[in-house]
C-alpha cells in the first residue's frame, strides 16, 4: 500500500500542511488552546470509533 503513488502524493501532502502549520504565527501564540482542542477532537473520534454519539458543542 505504501508504494500506492495516491499514498506516497498524499503523505507529502500532509507533511508539506503539517509544515506549514507549525510556523502558523496564530497556532505558536495559542498553542495551549489548539492543543486542548485537538485533544477534545481525538476523544472524540476516538468515541465514535467505539460507537459513542458525543458533541462537541
Amino acid at each position: 500500500m505504501a508504494a500506492d503513488e495516491r499514498v506516497r502524493a498524499a503523505e507529502a501532502a500532509v507533511r508539506e500542511a503539517c509544515g506549514e502549520l507549525r510556523w502558523n504565527e496564530a497556532l505558536r501564540r495559542r498553542w495551549r488552546e489548539a492543543r486542548a482542542e485537538a485533544a477534545i477532537r481525538g476523544a472524540i473520534a476516538s468515541g465514535g470509533v467505539e460507537g459513542a454519539v458525543v458533541s462537541a458543542e
